[in-house]
């Protein structure tokens, strides 16, 4: 779908996401990203801003993930992060380039 780059928001002094389409912008992209904007789970990252051709998230440190989490696995990380942060947002499904 497309490319994900580690960022810093110069305005807000934030290390962000950019996932940038690389092709044509299809009504998906833009499906998915009114879909992600709606959602608020300790799993799922914040939407900063939406664009032509890009989406601006939250960055969250890691490592890519190789597949879907086994749910014993998926539940261990929500309950870490929940631990380890106020705002309780993550984001688990980006790799970052």
């Amino acid at each position: 779908m497309g490319e994900v780059y580690k960022a810093r928001d110069p305005r807000l002094n934030r290390v962000i996401a950019i996932n940038r389409l690389t092709g044509q912008h299809t009504a998906r992209f833009e499906q998915e990203a009114h879909a992600i904007a709606a959602l608020n789970h300790p799993n799922i990252c914040q939407m900063h801003d939406i664009g032509p051709d890009y989406l601006v998230m939250e960055y969250v440190e890691g490592k890519p993930l190789s597949g879907p989490l086994r749910v014993e696995e998926a539940r261990s990380e929500e309950n870490e992060n929940r631990s380890r942060t106020h705002r309780g947002s993550r984001m688990l499904f980006m790799p970052i380039q």
